[in-house]
């Protein structure tokens, strides 16, 4: 794929997380200085949809990225960035005012914060036991307006334990899986890592941000890794 063309799919996809709403080449035309006429981007934006990596849901709308397309941002597009200062100083408050409850329930206040930052949904299991926090942020996603998403995604609740006890990741691994590779939701993304306990052992224990497959990698992956350092810093 020629640089010109990826970077206006990379575009697509960053405009896509923000708002939710078809892209069209006006929009990238008028925001971003291409230098390249609108009747280019259109034609650039034809190619990206003959090889897939976006569409058109209706006539006359702009398009959106497909799950071909995030797999090609997560890997050349995805940067490494840090977490932002207020939300490491607020992670850190609620560290230190919780340090004294049993690690099970500081680690559920911890995937509280995450949920209310990320405005995801956050899924930790903790031995046997399964916490699913902030599910109203994710069905507050302009995606869930759709009733069969709702109700796949109320079923696959119901089936969390299941998911889990079939679902191995590797020791402190982070992974981000979306689309048909999400073992929660095919319409989906997740960042997910497995920590480890005081005792030092791992036991599956995940902790996780479940989100719509257009939310944003980049931040909850900063979030996900500063959970680990927070993590590691509790069982020392």
């Amino acid at each position: 794929m020629i640089q010109r063309k990826i970077s206006l799919l990379n575009k697509i996809i960053k405009e896509y997380i923000k708002i939710a709403q078809p892209i069209s080449s006006k929009l990238l035309a008028d925001k971003y200085n291409f230098k390249i006429s609108p009747a280019t981007i259109r034609h650039e934006m034809l190619e990206l949809e003959k090889e897939g990596y976006i569409f058109q849901p209706h006539i006359s709308a702009g398009r959106i990225p497909t799950e071909k397309a995030y797999h090609f941002y997560i890997k050349n597009f995805l940067k490494n960035k840090k977490i932002k200062k207020k939300d490491r100083n607020f992670l850190n408050k609620i560290k230190k005012k919780y340090q004294f409850l049993e690690m099970q329930n500081l680690i559920k206040k911890i995937g509280k914060a995450i949920a209310d930052l990320s405005e995801e949904t956050v899924i930790i299991t903790f031995n046997s036991q399964i916490y699913c926090i902030g599910l109203s942020n994710l069905f507050n996603q302009p995606e869930f307006i759709e009733r069969k998403l709702i109700s796949d995604m109320l079923l696959t609740i119901d089936c969390l334990d299941k998911i889990v006890e079939n679902f191995s990741i590797a020791n402190e691994e982070i992974q981000i899986l979306i689309g048909k590779e999400n073992p929660f939701n095919k319409k989906c993304g997740i960042i997910m890592m497995n920590y480890t306990q005081k005792d030092g052992k791992m036991n599956n224990n995940i902790f996780a941000i479940l989100g719509p497959i257009r939310m944003n990698y980049e931040k909850n992956l900063a979030l996900i890794k500063f959970v680990n350092v927070l993590i590691k810093k509790i069982i020392l």
